[in-house]
């Protein structure tokens, strides 16, 4: 008797193992996607923000009171900021490494030439992106963009 239950019983619990590893497969296949999907939304939003910077570095590099550093360099970089509340910061950084203009103002003065993002931006003379790191006047997290020449009169695409 015990025989013949386990015989009839049999396929059904086959049946339910196969349906539950295609389900399985399924939805891992459906995480799958949507993970790529979600990846690839967010390099989209991350070109899209890396644009936008080198949109804003562009156009900095065109005002003189700025590129000069002088008086009024950081209400106009408050004033641009406050037009991009997605960027924490702007600044103007010297080839020796000293901000001599921040949207932000600093109580103490900022170095950023011991810093090894500033370091290689400055000897490739190049545009250079450093993410995820701490800043060093506001403690948060940024995405940092850096323009090394002179005094970013040009900014080459």
């Amino acid at each position: 008797m015990f025989a013949l239950v386990a015989l009839a019983v049999t396929p059904l619990m086959m049946l339910t193992i196969v349906l539950g590893a295609r389900e399985q497969q399924h939805a891992l296949q459906s995480a799958q996607a949507s993970l790529r999907g979600l990846a690839n939304l967010a390099a989209a939003n991350e070109a899209q923000s890396i644009e936008r910077a080198m949109q804003i570095l562009r156009d900095l590099s065109s005002v003189p009171a700025v590129t000069a550093g002088g008086p009024g360099c950081g209400e106009i970089l408050s004033e641009i900021l406050g037009e991009n509340p997605t960027f924490v910061n702007f600044g103007l950084i010297e080839m020796n490494g000293d901000v001599s203009c921040s949207a932000v103002a600093s109580k103490v003065p900022v170095n950023l030439g011991d810093r090894s993002h500033f370091k290689r931006a400055v000897a490739e003379r190049r545009v250079r992106l450093r993410d995820h790191a701490v800043g060093a006047a506001e403690e948060v997290e940024v995405v940092d963009v850096q323009a090394a020449e002179e005094r970013l009169h040009r900014l080459e695409d």
